[in-house]
């Protein structure tokens, strides 16, 4: 199952998601790979780790742990900001919300040919 949906300007989509249910604890996981082209870039996100992690797990209607890598490059118009790769984790149990991972911000515009003149 592949699906796009947009919300105010921004694109979401989902590909091929492992879902699954387990009546004990009133379970439900979700893994696999997803994307988000948003105003400020456009970013891919594993929930789970691609090897059967939990990824985004919901019990008795509460998100009890979350398990995601979020990837992609930021930047506004015709102006690139940079690489973002960040692991994120939640534990509801504790509360205790993660992230670990690299951001690499280096400024790169190019401007319209007409701006160019000015400059």
């Amino acid at each position: 199952m592949n699906s796009n949906f947009t919300f105010f300007k921004s694109t979401f989509g989902v590909e091929n998601p492992d879902l699954s249910y387990s009546a004990d604890g009133n379970k439900f996981t979700v893994r696999g790979k997803s994307s988000a082209d948003l105003l400020l870039g456009t970013f891919a996100i594993q929930l789970g780790d691609g090897a059967g992690g939990q990824g985004l797990v919901i019990a008795d209607g509460k998100v009890t742990s979350t398990g995601a890598t979020v990837s992609g490059k930021v930047g506004v118009a015709f102006a690139s900001l940079g690489q973002v790769t960040s692991n994120l984790k939640y534990d509801g149990g504790t509360g205790v919300f993660e992230t670990t991972g690299k951001a690499d911000f280096t400024q790169a515009v190019s401007l319209p040919t007409p701006a160019n003149l000015f400059l």
